[in-house]
């Protein structure tokens, strides 16, 4: 094997080590890859991604720090609803539980993933 070879394996079983499965960095980048891979391969994200190749590194950071935006948004939004709707209280009970527990929770997860596709184009 060349150097290169060996240093490249050395840093993978490092980094393997370092970011264990057992470690929730490491399972935050296992997820993180595997949400990029599903869209390569052209599910879940594929339209997004398809929309993201090519661009620039300065494309792809702004794409990133949108995101993050919306989902400090809209973890504020499950942190104190009635500040951006106003009437929150008078919502029928369901509404209320399917905008704290499903709708801005799933919009949340879908921004992550969504953040994640570019920082793998990035190569974070």
């Amino acid at each position: 094997m060349t150097r290169l070879c060996l240093l490249l394996l050395t840093l993978l079983v490092l980094s393997d080590s370092a970011m264990g499965r057992n470690s929730d960095f490491g399972r935050c980048c296992l997820a993180a890859k595997r949400t990029l891979q599903v869209a390569q391969e052209g599910g879940r994200h594929a339209g997004f991604l398809k929309n993201y190749v090519g661009k620039s590194p300065a494309e792809l950071q702004k794409g990133i720090t949108s995101l993050q935006k919306q989902i400090a948004e809209h973890q504020g939004k499950i942190a104190n609803p009635e500040k951006f709707i106003p009437n929150f209280k008078q919502l029928d009970l369901r509404q209320q539980k399917a905008l704290l527990e499903s709708k801005w929770p799933g919009d949340i997860q879908r921004q992550q993933e969504q953040a994640d596709i570019l920082r793998g184009l990035l190569g974070n």
